[in-house]
């Protein structure tokens, strides 16, 4: 029966090979829709889909049932509003639904998902879309649901909201999550100066960008996790230089550059023109690297070529030099194929 292949249309074709070369010269929209729901071969109704944009043919295709992937394809395509609400309403498959959600972009549509008693995967959904602060509040504030609750802390960016979460007696993980989207410096100072639990105090380091704050909380802190974790948080080579020049012992100034974990901020402090005796204390740590308890100070050592270390020494103070003269000395060791200097 091959001869009959030959009065059929190409996209009727027997073989699908031919039938998907048909697909790429079609722009009949309605047979598109249907030879995306209807053929049985994968790749041909893949082609098709893919090839719609008439947005009732879409809908169409969404609407058809079949196959759950084709469908999925149809919806990342729509754009027609009223059609992916009803899609996200209505569709009996829930991956369908939560494929339509993404696309809504109606507030008050989406305020009614996130506050209907359905699917809590289609309210987290719904939630996750939503922009307007007070309802994002309200939902964070009082809603059983672990999940909506923490979707509609994730979406506030609005900072006295977020700050009474923080302060109120929900859980840890919560509270740690509402820290997250705190940027204001003198909320995160609040919370470092009274908050009870350590977790919270340390979340509240780590949200911090003020170079200045940052070092009054290693010059004031008490609490030695506290100083280290701003330590990790310093980013400016002149603070850094400047803090450390402060610090006369020797041992506790290499404490202090160990916790700088960020090796990019190690490499604008040797790059700096100012602070040689601070550098050469970062090419210590570099040398006997098997001292030094960062990874920063790992890969420091490994694109830094040991020439270039050995001259930056040489042109320091003559405590760098003594530096030099002490690292000189030091036999080189092999250990889990790494060069470093026995102490």
């Amino acid at each position: 029966m091959q001869w009959l292949n030959l009065f059929r249309p190409r996209w009727k074709s027997l073989n699908p090979k031919v039938r998907l070369l048909a697909i790429g010269r079609l722009t009949d929209q309605n047979l598109l829709a249907a030879i995306a729901t209807t053929d049985g071969e994968h790749t041909v109704r893949l082609a098709a889909v893919n090839r719609l944009h008439d947005q009732s043919e879409l809908a169409n295709v969404v609407k058809g049932g079949g196959h759950i992937d084709i469908q999925l394809i149809a919806v990342g395509q729509l754009a027609d509003q009223a059609v992916l609400i009803e899609i996200a309403r209505n569709a009996l498959a829930k991956d369908i639904r939560l494929a339509a959600l993404p696309r809504i972009t109606d507030q008050p549509t989406l305020a009614d998902f996130a506050n209907s008693g359905c699917d809590p995967d289609i309210r987290v959904a719904a939630i996750n879309r939503l922009t307007d602060q007070s309802l994002l509040e309200r939902i964070a504030n009082s809603e059983i649901d672990k999940s909506a609750r923490r979707a509609a802390i994730r979406n506030l960016t609005d900072q006295p909201a977020l700050y009474n979460i923080v302060k109120s007696p929900y859980t840890t993980d919560s509270r740690l999550l509402a820290l997250r989207n705190i940027t204001d410096h003198t909320m995160l100072m609040n919370i470092l100066d009274s908050d009870g639990i350590r977790e919270v105090r340390l979340a509240a380091i780590n949200q911090m960008t003020d170079q200045s704050l940052i070092i009054t909380i290693i010059e004031s802190s008490r609490e030695e996790e506290a100083k280290r974790a701003a330590i990790e948080k310093l980013t400016d080579p002149q603070s850094i230089i400047k803090f450390a020049r402060n610090i006369r012992d020797d041992r506790a100034r290499l404490d202090f550059l160990r916790n700088i974990t960020d090796e990019n901020v190690l490499v604008a402090v040797l790059s700096s023109n100012d602070g040689h005796e601070i550098q050469s204390s970062i090419v210590f740590l570099m040398d006997t690297i098997d001292n030094a308890n960062t990874a920063a100070l790992h890969r420091l050592y490994r694109r830094t070529r040991r020439d270039d270390i050995l001259r930056i020494i040489r042109d320091r103070e003559a405590a760098a030099e003594r530096l030099a003269s002490e690292i000189a000395r030091m036999p080189i060791r092999r250990s889990n194929g790494m060069m470093s200097r026995a102490r």
